[in-house]
């Protein structure tokens, strides 16, 4: 069963997208900040990250720097309410796999 770590300060979001992942065949993991999203990830094999941007206690852009420096090959999708294109394009350069716009659907 493929294991997804779900990265947003929106608590609600995470539980979502938990019962999405779960009904689909998926272990889901939620962080509600980078700090608790690194200790889960040194903890616990992750097949992919769902990451948003915009958390209250770090870019998603530096954790996503942090989590490439801890494993190059996990898959990192973005989440994020910030439709510019720079944003997204500054992400996938530092290795993000894809990004999807909040909100999104399920």
């Amino acid at each position: 069963m493929p294991t997804i770590l779900t990265v947003d300060d929106d608590v609600d979001l995470v539980k979502t997208l938990a019962a999405v992942l779960g009904a689909k065949g998926h272990r889901a993991l939620g962080a509600a900040s980078a700090k608790e999203a690194l200790e889960i990830l040194r903890r616990e094999p992750c097949d992919a990250v769902l990451l948003d941007l915009g958390l209250e206690d770090a870019s998603g852009l530096d954790l996503l720097e942090r989590i490439r420096e801890l494993d190059p090959d996990l898959p990192v999708i973005i989440l994020t309410g910030d439709t510019g294109v720079p944003t997204a394009v500054k992400a996938m350069r530092m290795g993000a796999r894809d990004y999807l716009t909040k909100p999104c659907r399920n």
